[in-house]
């Protein structure tokens, strides 16, 4: 995600470019641009990260998936 500056900043480029309108409308269209190119959220089944824990001095590790839940990994 970009910070409200780089957003300004890439707005006035796009301006010394040559784009019409309003600094206001062409900040909207930079944002609208942005949203478009954001990835899809995980969906429940996808893994999105690893955790490794020892419980009782035996170490397990678990895949984190979409949906929050732990999965253990076994060998």
């Amino acid at each position: 995600m970009m910070s409200d500056i780089e957003i300004l900043a890439l707005a006035y480029q796009r301006r010394d470019a040559g784009e019409v309108g309003e600094l206001s409308e062409i900040i909207a269209q930079v944002k609208t641009d942005l949203a478009a190119m954001q990835p899809p959220e995980p969906g429940p089944s996808d893994e999105i990260g690893f955790s490794s824990q020892v419980i009782g001095g035996v170490r397990k590790n678990y895949k984190i998936m979409g949906d929050g839940s732990m999965v253990e990994v076994t060998p």
